[in-house]
């Protein structure tokens, strides 16, 4: 490949090992949000708040065509997210 498809990849790697690592810590955070819920047999989904999230990232991303890639990948985190919280075992195994 060309020199300069591989500095963008390689700038791609950087920003996978970052946001690789954040969606660690987001799923360490989604996970204690599911111990609480079970706890006060709330439902795992809760729409209202991924219409927040939704909002808030559409602040975020200008770009419209960005915009629509991030909100796509957004779909898959709140699938991930509620299914992580559906099959964890709450009990500390």
């Amino acid at each position: 490949m060309g020199l300069k498809i591989d500095r963008y990849r390689k700038r791609i790697d950087r920003i996978d090992r970052r946001v690789a690592r954040l969606l660690e810590r987001r799923l360490g955070q989604v996970l204690l949000i599911g111990i609480e819920k079970k706890k006060s047999n709330t439902e795992v989904s809760d729409k209202l708040r991924e219409t927040a999230v939704r909002r808030n990232v559409e602040s975020i991303v200008k770009d419209e065509k960005a915009g629509r890639f991030v909100q796509s990948i957004y779909d898959r985190i709140f699938e991930a997210s509620s299914r992580a919280q559906e099959e964890a075992d709450w009990t500390g195994k």
